[in-house]
């Protein structure tokens, strides 16, 4: 009767073990498509603790993507007037990888070395990279009407 009722709780333990550890590892995959689009930085998580919010700004990052080749291109934009862009030349070429269950965004330019950021939430509303210095950057969608260019102060 006692290895019976162990034999049970045994069991019950591997169980309870195993829904805990499947409900802490499983997560919303990442849908890259959702990545595509206007981004403006929210606030950057330094790795000692220190939070720096920024104000809204009408400098944003523009991804663009091919989702059949997982590239794509990055762009830092400048909104000079109601629904008009201005961009500079330089363009960092993206793609994506997969790393320990983890996608990460492959950023290079002619002028730098390939860079490492890991998607750690991407949402419609909330897109948050961590990079190789594990700084940690909250991005939310731009909002061009949020702005009234012609009587801007900035």
């Amino acid at each position: 009767m006692k290895k019976i009722k162990f034999s049970v709780y045994l069991v019950c333990i591997a169980v309870l073990y195993g829904l805990v550890a499947f409900s802490c590892s499983t997560r919303d995959p990442i849908q890259l498509e959702q990545l595509e689009g206007y981004w403006q930085i929210d606030n950057v998580a330094l790795p000692g603790g220190e939070r720096v919010e920024y104000p809204p700004s009408t400098t944003i990052d523009f991804f663009t993507l091919n989702l059949k080749d997982s590239t794509g291109i990055r762009t830092k934009i400048q909104m000079t007037a109601p629904g008009r862009f201005a961009t500079n030349s330089l363009k960092q070429d993206i793609s994506f990888t997969t790393k320990g269950g983890s996608i990460f965004i492959l950023n290079s330019t002619s002028y730098d070395s390939i860079r490492s950021e890991k998607i750690v939430k991407l949402t419609h509303e909330e897109l948050i990279l961590q990079n190789e210095r594990n700084y940690i950057f909250t991005y939310i969608p731009f909002d061009k009407n949020l702005y009234d260019l012609e009587n801007d102060e900035r």
